[in-house]
């Protein structure tokens, strides 16, 4: 949902993510409640968005694409 609880149908957006990430990479929902993470082979419909910037940190926000694989 965007910052005032709309759902994001698809577009960039900021998503919180669990680091490292590079632009590119593929995000998955990760094992901390609201924070994706990357992964290099996801399973078909794991995907919800498409990383648009690096991020090498712990926790951080990104631009991502929202889309569904």
């Amino acid at each position: 949902a965007d910052t005032e609880g709309r759902p994001i149908v698809i577009g960039a957006e900021p998503v919180k993510v669990i680091g490292p990430v590079h632009a590119g990479d593929y995000l998955v929902a990760s094992g901390v409640p609201g924070y994706a993470m990357a992964i290099p082979n996801p399973t078909f419909g794991t995907v919800i968005a498409q990383a648009l910037e690096d991020f090498d940190g712990d926790r951080g926000t990104i631009k991502a694409m929202i889309r569904k694989m």
